[in-house]
C-alpha cells in the first residue's frame, strides 16, 4: 500500500513575494498637471527620485519612460542618470539668450 502524499501548503509570504518580485515603476500623471511622471527607487541606497517625462500620454513621454525603464533594468535597478532636455530643432536654444542679470539690468 502507498503512503499518502504530503500536501504542500503555500504561505502568505510566498504569495506576496511572488506577486511583488518585479514590478516596474508606474507611468503616471502628476496630480493637478498635464505632465507624466515616474519614480524610481535605487536598489542599493533605497533613495527615490522623480523623473518628469513630458506631456502626459504623449508618444514622446512614453518613449522617454521606456528608455528610463531599460536603463534602470540594465543598471541593476540603480537610479538612471538625469537626462538633460534636448535642444530645439534647428539648433535653437530653449531661451532667447538673455540672462537674469541682463533682464534685471534692463528693468532698472
Amino acid at each position: 500500500m502507498r503512503e499518502p502524499i504530503e500536501k504542500r501548503r503555500t504561505t502568505t509570504s510566498q504569495i506576496r513575494t511572488a506577486k511583488t518580485a518585479f514590478k516596474p515603476p508606474a507611468y503616471r500623471q502628476r496630480r493637478g498637471y498635464d505632465q507624466a511622471l515616474v519614480t524610481f527607487t535605487d536598489a542599493r541606497t533605497k533613495q527615490r527620485r522623480d523623473y518628469w517625462l513630458g506631456p502626459f500620454d504623449s508618444p514622446e513621454s512614453r518613449a522617454h519612460y521606456h528608455r528610463l525603464i531599460a536603463e534602470w533594468e540594465a543598471g541593476d535597478h540603480r537610479l538612471p542618470a538625469r537626462i538633460e532636455p534636448r535642444p530645439r530643432a534647428g539648433g535653437q536654444e530653449a531661451s532667447n539668450g538673455l540672462t537674469v542679470n541682463e533682464i534685471v539690468a534692463e528693468y532698472w
